[in-house]
């Protein structure tokens, strides 16, 4: 029997499917939060948008570092800001409902650099009501419009009835989210901070660092006799050297107080031990 050869047309239709279907592959993949890491923020980014000042001016955008863990899995970090598309929070919320959608049980952390409006703030405590296996832990750096400005008496009748307003619904937020039990709502402290720095900020090591610390470590061999690759090859040593780029940068430790996904428990709560593992670098010289 002869054997009729594939058309020219059949080839050309298999060879666009496959095109097609290879091409979402890696739209796929690229957006995968599992496949690519987390972008880290830059540490004057952080610095400047988390600084916890009583008057922060020129800080307009709220931004979010969470952390998320599915069925006690792996941890992911992910990070948002105000966009177009609504506030930090409302992005964050419309992306969790795909990721727990089928979990059995789900616990997400939140770090704020403002804490929420009281639009989100609703938003928030309805999203934990239709997701009765969701724990929520949020860690605010800074409160949103929750006292009356000094300047208010230089305002129109109008703009102080406005803000009196808007600081009323942030408060009665803040308040119905503390009230909720499956919402942990803090202030961020010292440890919350290193651990938010440690999870999220991007390190870029400056010029000659590795060979500075290399000649460090060899004088430090002549002194004390020390290993000179033990004297400096250390887990936190690029977290450290990121504090040591400003004055004000918090001094850093390794947290021994996290569960299997990587979070969970509150940083204030947990003791460091003084061995090997667990390292406290004090920075304040």
């Amino acid at each position: 029997m002869r054997r009729e050869r594939n058309s020219p047309s059949l080839l050309i239709g298999v060879s666009e499917t496959l095109s097609h279907w290879l091409r979402w592959l890696f739209v796929y993949l690229i957006f995968s939060s599992s496949f690519i890491k987390m972008k880290r923020i830059p540490d004057d980014v952080f610095t400047f948008q988390f600084e916890n000042l009583q008057l922060a001016t020129g800080r307009h955008d709220t931004w979010l570092c969470q952390i998320r863990s599915v069925n006690g899995g792996e941890a992911d970090l992910q990070v948002f800001n105000n966009e177009d598309s609504g506030h930090a929070e409302e992005i964050c919320l419309r992306e969790n409902e795909a990721a727990i959608k089928k979990a059995d049980r789900s616990e997400i952390t939140w770090y704020l650099s403002w804490s929420s409006c009281g639009t989100c703030a609703s938003q928030i405590i309805e999203f934990v009501e239709k997701h009765p296996n969701v724990k929520l832990n949020i860690f605010v750096s800074r409160l949103y419009y929750c006292e009356e400005p000094d300047n208010l008496a230089s305002k129109t009748h109008e703009k102080q009835t406005e803000i009196k307003q808007k600081i009323k619904l942030c408060r009665e937020g803040l308040g119905n989210l503390k009230q909720h039990e499956r919402i942990d709502l803090k202030v961020m402290t010292l440890n919350h901070f290193q651990d938010c720095f440690d999870r999220f900020v991007e390190f870029k090591p400056w010029e000659k660092l590795e060979e500075d610390s290399q000649l460090h470590a060899e004088k430090l061999k002549e002194i004390t006799g020390a290993d000179p690759r033990l004297a400096f090859e250390t887990p936190t040593l690029c977290a450290a050297a990121a504090c040591m780029k400003h004055s004000s940068r918090l001094p850093l430790r390794k947290s021994s107080g996290t569960d299997s996904a990587g979070h969970g428990r509150d940083p204030d709560k947990q003791q460091s031990a003084l061995s090997a593992s667990s390292l406290i670098i004090d920075l304040t010289l």
